[in-house]
């Protein structure tokens, strides 16, 4: 087995020889691949571990992830993390996402922020984990007299990769105790480069290994028969009864098409209560069902315009998401039977969703979406959204983000459909070790309507700027950092904005923090 040592901290101090050591072995067989974890404890009394839900390990336990780039593009990982008892949690790694596809909480003015993303941030570059996605894979954990270990098993059938004689895959691992809050990585990560994929490690020498088509049906019946004794006689109903199926299936060895005929939810978590009286913005709920999950990181963009919670009550749909060469696509098609009455109508809703975004340059990419809406009625209610998105690395330090997008929209009360009406956001970002800092600004029109996505306000321009600087002691200081971060939120009418009027609401947040050994 290959075996992986030498980590190093990454917070709160780079560079430093972590105060728990730790270990990962790595060998594979035809059929999956695995990871011995040893994780060293001075102190094994005082390591965080509790059962409990899935995907909330990373939160208050100690942990181990592994991080695997299966194309080597530096864009796009797998994460599978463990405790100590060895309850999972998994996702994806989408370098540079800011808007979740459906989890989440909505964050920001526009609904573009935030999303369904969790382990937070790293230097101001993006190093977060979409927990939407639920892999198949095993483990196990065991807390010792020398600290913990774990094991980790992956089927390929998990995984998505190329068909070649011999893999190499980016890999990263990180480990975080949770006591301290320390944080250490195999591969050393700094802030002072922008991607934190780009700053793996490489998995070499995998051969024989093929990926796998994978094939699921599950059909699903439901029946009931009720009865009433109000009369001192039981009278029974005529029974009744529903069908409906999920579906995967491999087209290639990179490509999945989901189906879905009449779709079970009935075992799905509800949702947490929101208090819905004198809201000011749209809510945001997350998407929990599996057919809206898999797959879908692909219709992420810097603004939300894909949200998937507007497909209320799906008769059917289909999805086919995966990679070809250079380019990620991806589709979403289905008929909807309780749609919203945003749009007006009284029929079903049918949604067309299509996405490609492809790679450039070293960690950069460039995309494009188009959706659809349309009313079954008659009515001739429908709205079409095409948009534009770019993501550039630029010296290692600086990430641009840029992406445009115009609406035509036309509802059952009104006879005339809207022009075409824009967004515009853009957004530059500076990592670095001891200065970091963000501009975004945003601007969307008052006629621009998502209905398939989630904007929670148009007609407003926004121009926010963050900005951090750190301080570090010396190593073995009982003052190890200190930061104090500035930011500023500046919020405009549209129309005023452009015609030269002043701004309409201002934000200003100062807040220092301090990190002690």
């Amino acid at each position: 087995a290959a075996i992986l040592g030498g980590f190093t901290q990454y917070v709160p101090v780079e560079g430093v020889e972590p105060t728990e050591p730790t270990e990962i072995r790595v060998f594979y067989t035809d059929e999956a691949i695995y990871f011995g974890i040893r994780a060293y404890d001075s102190d094994p009394d005082e390591i965080l571990a509790r059962f409990g839900e899935r995907d909330r390990v990373t939160y208050n336990d100690d942990w181990v992830r592994i991080i695997l780039d299966t194309f080597d593009d530096r864009r796009q990982a797998y994460a599978f993390a463990i405790n100590p008892l060895g309850l999972q949690s998994d996702g994806l790694i989408v370098e540079g996402s800011s808007s979740g596809f459906g989890g989440g909480s909505g964050g920001g003015r526009h609904g573009g922020g935030g999303g369904s993303f969790g382990g937070g941030s790293y230097g101001g570059r993006v190093f977060q984990v979409d927990f939407n996605p639920d892999f198949i894979w095993d483990s196990e954990g065991i807390v010792d007299s020398e600290g913990w270990t774990g094991e980790i098993r992956i089927p390929y059938v998990s995984l998505r990769f190329r068909e070649t004689p011999e893999q190499a895959w980016g890999i990263q691992v990180t480990r975080e105790v949770k006591r301290t809050r320390f944080r250490q990585s195999w591969a050393p990560l700094t802030k002072d480069v922008s991607s934190s994929l780009a700053q793996s490690g490489r998995l070499v020498g995998l051969q024989e290994i093929h990926p796998r088509r994978l094939v699921e049906l599950n059909p699903v019946a439901t029946g009931i028969r009720t009865g009433t004794n109000t009369t001192g006689t039981f009278l029974k109903s005529d029974p009744d009864g529903e069908f409906g199926f999920n579906t995967r299936i491999g087209v290639t060895q990179n490509m999945v098409l989901d189906g879905t005929y009449n779709p079970d939810f009935s075992q799905i978590e509800a949702d947490v209560s929101q208090i819905t009286v004198n809201e000011r913005f749209a809510l945001f709920f997350p998407e929990k069902r599996p057919f809206f999950l898999n797959g879908t990181e692909i219709f992420n963009t810097p603004q939300r315009l894909v949200y998937t919670r507007q497909i209320v009550d799906p008769v059917g749909g289909l999805k086919l998401t995966g990679k070809l060469g250079n380019f990620n696509i991806g589709y979403i098609g289905a008929l909807d039977d309780s749609p919203s009455s945003i749009m007006g109508g009284s029929g079903r809703a049918r949604f067309n969703m299509i996405r490609a975004r492809g790679d450039i340059g070293t960690g950069s990419t460039i995309g494009v979406l188009y959706t659809g809406r349309d009313m079954t009625d008659g009515s001739g209610a429908f709205n079409r959204v095409v948009s534009g998105d770019v993501r550039l690395l630029l010296g290692g330090r600086y990430a641009l983000t840029t992406q445009v997008a115009g609406s035509v929209d036309r509802s059952d009360m009104d006879s005339q459909s809207t022009g075409f009406s824009p967004l515009i956001m853009a957004s530059i970002d500076r990592s670095g070790r001891e200065f970091t800092w963000n501009v975004t600004f945003t601007d969307i029109h008052p006629d621009f309507r998502a209905r398939s996505g989630f904007i929670t306000r148009a007609g407003d321009t926004q121009l926010d700027a963050r900005m951090t600087l750190n301080r570090f002691g010396r190593p073995g200081a009982i003052l190890e950092r200190t930061s104090i971060t500035a930011s500023a939120q500046n919020f405009f009418d549209h129309n005023e904005f452009w015609s030269g009027s002043g701004l309409f609401e201002h934000e200003l947040n100062i807040m220092p923090s301090f990190t002690f050994r």
